[in-house]
């Protein structure tokens, strides 16, 4: 964001693009959702392209970019949405969620209410028409509290370090502790 506190609005939405898919892998899925999100930002508040890019306007820019990528005010899902569901992959899609969250901490309330309407979407279904939503909600869920709580996660391994000589991938030998960081403005 400091990168981008001069730019105007058109060129700061090419560099929101860029920065959304920055590390992640280049293929036809990819590819295909950076195609949309490009036509989306085009298009969006186009009388702002010649004006610097502001809180209000990154934050509105934000979330319509969350709307697209999951369900917009009425409850509908995107096309997006319903593309990726059909690619049974939800990684992607919770990185670009958690990414909009990341550089507008102030969506993060409109992201959860997107994310709400998509959960209103599937009520009615089985679990098992379900199944990629209840993946996506778990990842998202675990990813958002990792990034965005004060709170800091250690993989710690519970086995005597002289009883292996190598690397042991054994679930059961590790367990995960958690632990609230300390915030320095609570003092203030």
């Amino acid at each position: 964001m400091q990168q981008t506190q001069d730019l105007k609005y058109e060129v700061f939405k090419k560099s929101l693009l860029e920065y959304l898919f920055f590390g992640i892998e280049s293929d036809e899925l990819s590819k295909r959702i950076r195609r949309v999100l490009a036509a989306q930002l085009e298009t969006l508040y186009v009388s702002y392209d010649d004006k610097s890019i502001d809180e209000a306007l990154l934050l509105r820019t934000v979330k319509r970019l969350a709307e697209g990528l999951t369900a917009d005010r009425n409850g509908e899902l995107s096309g997006l949405f319903g593309f990726l569901s059909l690619q049974k992959n939800p990684l992607i899609l919770v990185i670009l969620l958690l990414k909009l969250t990341l550089i507008c901490r102030y969506a993060k309330t409109h992201i959860e209410v997107c994310i709400a309407n998509v959960v209103k979407c599937y009520e009615g279904y089985q679990e098992e028409d379900c199944v990629w939503v209840i993946q996506f909600l778990e990842l998202f869920t675990i990813i958002s509290t990792i990034y965005s709580e004060n709170v800091e996660y250690s993989l710690v391994n519970m086995q005597d370090p002289t009883e292996s000589q190598h690397l042991r991938a054994d679930v059961e030998a590790h367990r995960i502790f958690s632990l609230q960081r300390y915030v320095a403005s609570r003092l203030r």
